[in-house]
């Protein structure tokens, strides 16, 4: 076994080239391996570089540009979507009670209370592509979720064990606990709509139309 040193995300890591008889290791180029290692970290340390593009740096979510992208390529392609959009009840009283860092930790919160169910149902169905949900955080307190091609009674059930979680869900800040509620707007794509420009505002547009009649 031969171990090359390279670093990732300011890790020191090591690519391993195995090798099963003895001559076959002397024969072995080791300034090859360097060079492949080398290859290897540009590689890698571009997949993440290339990842914190198109993610909220506070939730670890999909950001908003991300999801601009994905719900063009989702509406063009697919037969049918479910857009679900979600807004934080009384954000600012929030931010003003308990200051910007308490706001920030509830929008943690829901990211990992996003990511949890996102990967409940990804593994129940594991026939299914992963990215067939996509959260994102699309503006300050607002969040969308995107679920392609599948049952559309589904998404009423992931709305509402996402509503009934954040709801049962306390936020622990420094001395404090936090507790929050989300409302909801909900939509659904048909993929014999005409996939242009005008089609998936209104696709969006309905569900952020049903988020508003939810918050009053």
């Amino acid at each position: 076994v031969v171990l090359v040193p390279f670093e990732f995300k300011n890790v020191n890591a090591f690519s391993v080239f195995a090798f099963s008889k003895q001559e076959h290791l002397e024969k072995f180029k080791h300034q090859s391996a360097i060079s492949l290692s080398e290859q290897l970290s540009v590689i890698l340390n571009n997949l993440v570089l290339r990842e914190m593009i198109v993610t909220d740096s506070l939730t670890q979510l999909k950001n908003s540009m991300y999801f601009r992208n994905k719900i063009k390529e989702v509406c063009q392609t697919s037969k049918n979507a479910q857009l679900i959009l979600v807004d934080v009840d009384y954000f600012k009283k929030i931010n003003d009670h308990y200051g910007h860092l308490g706001g920030d930790a509830v929008l943690i919160q829901i990211g990992t209370i996003l990511k949890t169910i996102q990967n409940k149902y990804n593994n129940l169905n594991p026939n299914i592509r992963s990215s067939f949900i996509t959260c994102a955080r699309v503006g300050g307190e607002e969040f969308a979720i995107l679920i392609e091609d599948y049952f559309f009674v589904f998404f009423f059930y992931f709305a509402e064990e996402l509503r009934k979680t954040a709801e049962q869900t306390i936020v622990k800040y420094q001395s404090d606990e936090i507790r929050f509620t989300i409302s909801l707007g909900l939509s659904a794509w048909n993929g014999s709509n005409e996939a242009d420009e005008v089609s998936i505002k209104n696709f969006y547009r309905s569900a952020d139309d049903s988020l508003y009649y939810s918050k009053k």
